[in-house]
């Protein structure tokens, strides 16, 4: 079964494809499905990803089901540490699968607290090199979403406090 969470309503994807009803008929309000639930691993605190779907299986679901949006996260698509030629090339592939299937994308986010160098912050960070990495990633991120002609740009600089670092702060008086 495939299962949707929509504001605290559960519902089974396979019966609303099954049944010939489309997400429209079920919702009075425009929604997306971020990329990292499309191809989602499985993996949790309990435990390691247990598969490996591509993003096309995801979005051909959202079409069936009549959802007309999608969004991403740029480290949905790529690593850190990808090359900008196979940056390009991801954000050429995921256009054209995006297109193939009737679909618009309408956030794209760009990811500033995952990687280990953003941990004294992003565009905050005491360290001028971090910053610039900050900087230049979401110069990147812009310019994807100008591509993908999505609708929000969303810049995710914090998790509430993943490591527990917050506690780790020494203040003095």
């Amino acid at each position: 079964m495939i299962w949707l969470y929509i504001g605290g309503i559960i519902m089974d994807l396979v019966k609303i494809i099954k049944d010939d009803k489309k997400v429209d008929d079920l919702t009075p309000f425009q929604f997306s499905i971020g990329g990292w639930c499309l191809v989602s691993g499985g993996g949790d605190p309990f435990g390691e990803a247990t598969r490996d779907l591509p993003v096309e299986v995801g979005l051909e679901g959202c079409a069936e089901a009549g959802i007309k949006y999608v969004s991403f996260h740029d480290r949905d698509l790529w690593d850190d540490d990808t090359s900008i030629e196979k940056i390009k090339q991801k954000i050429g592939e995921t256009i054209e699968l995006v297109k193939r299937f009737g679909l618009s994308v309408y956030n794209f986010t760009t990811n500033l607290f995952s990687n280990a160098c953003f941990r004294s912050g992003a565009f905050s960070s005491p360290f001028p090199q971090v910053r610039e990495a900050a900087i230049v990633k979401a110069c990147r991120a812009m310019d994807v979403a100008a591509l993908m002609g999505v609708k929000n740009m969303i810049f995710w600089v914090v998790v509430k406090d993943p490591m527990g670092l917050m506690s780790r702060i020494q203040v003095w008086d």
